[in-house]
């Protein structure tokens, strides 16, 4: 597997890495701080505004990680990154999004708790992957 192909994956892994870790230990614990009055617009404009930062990152993360498995279909590891991947896509489209979009009605302490303790999910499945992925490009440096 090319390092020149791996190394944008993990990049992007990495970068949501740091995101999701940030989201789950400061930014979701945050979210019982705003005002119920104020939580809708704060909530609203919150998942607009990641979207822009989170949204290019997780498309190029799969994007590169689905042509590396079509390329390189046995490779173990990448293969079990690729699933970590597709349990990330998972909890993020059925369980998260829909979390949040109950948030956006209003504040609802189930949705907020739901989210916090579903994202360790995809928090510690970052954490695998980022790991996962290094040490392939570990394996794939040349050594001079």
């Amino acid at each position: 597997m090319p390092l020149r192909l791996l190394l944008p994956e993990l990049i992007a892994a990495s970068a949501m890495l740091g995101i999701i870790w940030l989201v789950q230990i400061a930014i979701y614990p945050l979210y019982s701080s705003v005002g119920a009055r104020d939580f809708p617009a704060f909530h609203i404009r919150y998942t607009r505004l990641v979207t822009w930062v989170i949204c290019p990152l997780m498309l190029m993360e799969a994007i590169f990680c689905a042509w590396l498995i079509s390329q390189f279909p046995g490779n173990v590891l990448h293969s079990f990154a690729a699933v970590l991947l597709g349990i990330i896509w998972l909890s993020t489209a059925f369980v998260q999004v829909p979390a949040h979009r109950v948030l956006n009605q209003g504040w609802n302490l189930k949705a907020h708790r739901t989210l916090i303790r579903t994202n360790w999910l995809r928090t510690l499945a970052w954490s695998l992957r980022v790991g996962l992925l290094f040490d392939l490009v570990i394996d794939q440096r040349p050594l001079n």
